[in-house]
């Protein structure tokens, strides 16, 4: 639609058009933008809900500020500032900056962790959970423990990720389409799913498993933690489980250093996490953005404030984690409703433009002339955020070919 249809505006509203017609043009279309809204700040509270407190436990570790609501004030207000000026200065500066440090950081945690922690055990007990997940795959699908002889923990945790990675969907889809400019669709769902799993395999397959390591292997002790001196306790009591983990990183080699680099880490994983929210609520909100455009930064600015406001307002009431949960069901349940709006639209749309077409009159047809793939390649190194002044010369391209790809 934003690429190939040319159609202004990057919004799940519009990404809605091909099901429900002109209507979300109206009253519908304006509950439509409200869902994905709260949808987005009931995610992105879980992320700072979560993620400020741990920052917290791990600066009183290293320089013994207390663990109170002003320490959880001025780390916010340090986040906000950063993904504010990352937001402003548009994906090819500080979004892109930051995320490229934030790798660099996360691989080399990974690598400590592997390296200086149970190498052995950690590759194992990837691979064979690996081969567990794979074994098991359709019954944990469908595991809802009906006795709740687990202690309802798909109600407490599958039930929550789902919804978490469902508030999260629409801010990510609006950020990956700004991003896809000269990419075929099949790229960025490979991309995107590949990226993901190899994250999620290294960050629990050393990370976790280190921890797990920790306990099985040298009977990490509990007993300063929590109150009954076990891991369930431990991790359960609300105001201990960002002290489990702080401990278990300091039980390394230099833990300390490592620490640090935890920290920045998790600060900069916020501070990107928050700037493209803020850019994509910006840019949903904003009408007719063309193509090559960006937001207005006021905008960017607005949101990078509203989503540090509204999880200050639940660490103030000292709301646990089970209060962040429901804030998120609630907000991820209709949200889920749009999504399939969403993907019915965009069968529809293919299915109209290229249904009538071979393979090979696809790729033919998005075919790009020498000039075209000069322009995508100085976009692709210099991301000046979308300027549409650096514009290709139309007169020399054909009819078909006088756009940017359609699978961008």
């Amino acid at each position: 639609r934003y690429f190939v249809r040319k159609k202004e505006g990057l919004t799940i509203q519009g990404a809605c058009e091909g099901v429900l017609g002109n209507k979300i043009y109206g009253p519908l279309g304006t509950v439509i933008n409200i869902i994905f809204i709260f949808g987005i700040l009931g995610g992105l509270t879980i992320s700072f809900g979560t993620g400020i407190p741990m920052l917290g436990n791990i600066t009183y570790n290293l320089i013994g500020t207390p663990e109170n609501f002003l320490t959880f004030l001025v780390l916010t207000l340090l986040i906000t500032a950063m993904f504010t000026w990352s937001a402003c200065s548009g994906i090819g500066k500080g979004i892109l900056v930051l995320s490229k440090l934030c790798i660099y950081i996360s691989f080399t945690l990974i690598g400590y962790f592997l390296l200086f922690g149970h190498p052995i055990f950690e590759i194992e007990n990837t691979v064979q959970s690996f081969g567990l997940s794979l074994q098991n795959l359709c019954q944990m699908l469908f595991y809802l423990d009906p006795t709740r002889a687990s202690g309802g923990f798909p109600q407490e945790w599958t039930v929550f990720y789902w919804a978490w990675w469902l508030g999260l969907a629409p801010v990510m889809w609006i950020f990956i389409a700004k991003c896809s400019a000269g990419r075929t669709i099949r790229s960025v769902i490979l991309t995107v799913i590949m990226a993901g799993t190899a994250g999620s395999v290294l960050f629990f397959g050393t990370i976790s498993n280190y921890g797990l390591g920790e306990i099985l292997l040298k009977g990490f002790n509990f007993s300063t933690i929590g109150s009954n001196g076990t891991f369930l306790d431990a991790f359960y009591n609300t105001g201990n489980q960002y002290k489990l983990v702080s401990d278990i990183i300091t039980s390394l080699p230099l833990g300390k250093m490592v620490m640090v680099g935890w920290f920045a880490a998790g600060f900069i994983l916020l501070v990107t996490t928050m700037d493209s929210a803020s850019y994509s609520m910006a840019a949903a909100c904003t009408k007719g953005l063309k193509t090559w455009d960006d937001p207005p930064k006021r905008l960017s600015v607005l949101w990078a404030l509203l989503l540090s406001i509204c999880p200050l307002c639940l660490l103030w009431a000292h709301a646990d984690l089970s209060g962040f949960k429901s804030v998120l069901i609630l907000t991820a349940i209709p949200v889920a409703f749009l999504i399939l709006l969403c993907m019915i639209t965009c069968t529809k749309w293919l299915r109209e433009d290229f249904g009538h077409m071979s393979k090979q009159e696809i790729i033919e047809y998005f075919m790009l002339d020498d000039e075209k793939q000069l322009y995508l390649e100085k976009r692709r190194k210099t991301w000046e955020g979308f300027n549409t002044d650096i514009t290709p010369n139309e007169n020399k391209t054909t009819a078909s070919k006088t756009e940017i790809p359609a699978e961008e």
